[in-house]
Order: C-alpha cells, then structure tokens, then sequence
C-alpha cells in the first residue's frame, strides 16, 4: 500500500522487516530447509494470513530478502571507479568508497551474517563474488591490460581476486566483525596495492640475504 505521495506504508515495512527478522533468526537456528512458514509467523508474533499478503512462500521471502541486499550493494560498488581505484590506492589511507561498501554490511550485518554462516545460503556468496568480479576487476583489467600481457587467463585471474576477497570478507563475518570499516578497507587497499606478499613482508623476507652463521 501506499500514499499519494507514492511512499510505501511503514505498517507493511515494518511487518516485512519482522517477517525477515524471523526469518534470519530461524535460519540461524535450524537452517532454511527446517524453517517453515509457521516457524516464521510464530516467531515474528503474526498470522499466516499477514504472510501470505506479502509472499507466496518463504523461498519469495528468501529471493527479495536477497535482491534487496544485493541491489544496495551493488549501487556501492558501482561507486568504484576502476580508474580512480589504481590511481588514488594509497597504503596509507583506504580508498573511500571501499570504505562505503564495508560500511554497507555492518549496516546489514544480521543479514550477510546469516546468508554467509553455516546454515546460510552458500549460492549467495558465489553471487556476492561474480558481482565483485564484473564491477571492479574485469573492469580494472579490460582498462589497464590487453590479453596478451596476462600471465594467467583472465578468468582465472579475476576469480583468484575475488575469492581472495570475499574470503577476508567471511572471516571478518565469521570473526565477529572485530575490525571496523576503515581497518577493513585499508586492508583491502593495501592488499590491491601491494598483492598479498608484498603486503606481508614476505616477499621483503624471502629476497633479503641470509644472516652468516658462524
């Protein structure tokens, strides 16, 4: 429902934010596959009847619950420009709209906690890293480097990147997001900036002499 002024009416926000909160809760709990939809309407304080004027079914819940996250999360990642991106690393400050998306999911951290935990959907996370992948790193890489100057293939490329990102991104989740988003985003540009054994050290260690033992 909503107003003349084609706002939608915060009843029906609020209800499907309780419906979710349910949702998230029981997923956490028990899984999806165990939750039913009177689990969700038990949890949530509602009828059945309330549920059904806003979902089919708790795989619609799930699906909008998830195009909603990821339509927000892609309007922030399209905030990064490639070009701008390898211009303005600096391993000293983190590159802002980095900065942005980390802040994104602590926003909704209850959401991406829950999708990327043990009983969450796993086909989310793929999602979340073929969504870095097209926005950022194919495009860092179509901009900056023709085919031939690639010493792997692209696409193994891109998808080594990007796992490797979406893992620092699990296991702050899974670590109960200890580090906020300025520390999470400058690790991440120092990571870009430098590569893994750079950023290190190790790569400082490994090509230093060794020490002469007497």
């Amino acid at each position: 429902m909503q107003d003349s002024n084609n706002r939608i009416d915060p009843r029906i926000v609020r209800t499907k934010q309780m419906i979710l909160q349910a949702l998230l809760a029981l997923m956490e709990e028990k899984g999806f596959d165990n939750t039913t939809i009177a689990d969700i309407t038990q949890r949530a304080g509602l009828n059945r009847g309330t549920f059904y004027l806003h979902y089919r079914d708790k795989f619609e819940l799930l699906a909008q619950a998830q195009a909603e996250m990821l339509e927000g999360l892609t309007n922030r990642v399209g905030d990064v420009n490639p070009i701008a991106l390898l211009q303005g690393l600096n391993t000293n400050e983190p590159f802002e709209p980095i900065v942005c998306i980390f802040d994104y999911f602590i926003e909704h951290a209850d959401f991406f906690r829950v999708m990327f935990g043990p009983k969450g959907d796993h086909s989310f996370a793929i999602t979340l890293r073929n969504l870095m992948g097209d926005n950022i790193y194919k495009k860092i890489i179509a901009v900056h480097l023709r085919e031939e100057q690639l010493l792997i293939p692209r696409d193994y490329l891109i998808t080594y990147i990007t796992s490797a990102n979406l893992g620092i991104i699990l296991y702050w989740f899974e670590n109960g997001m200890k580090l906020n988003s300025h520390e999470m985003a400058l690790m991440m540009t120092r990571i870009m900036r430098w590569g893994p054994l750079q950023s290190s050290g190790l790569l400082d260690a490994l090509s230093a002499p060794n020490e002469i033992k007497e």
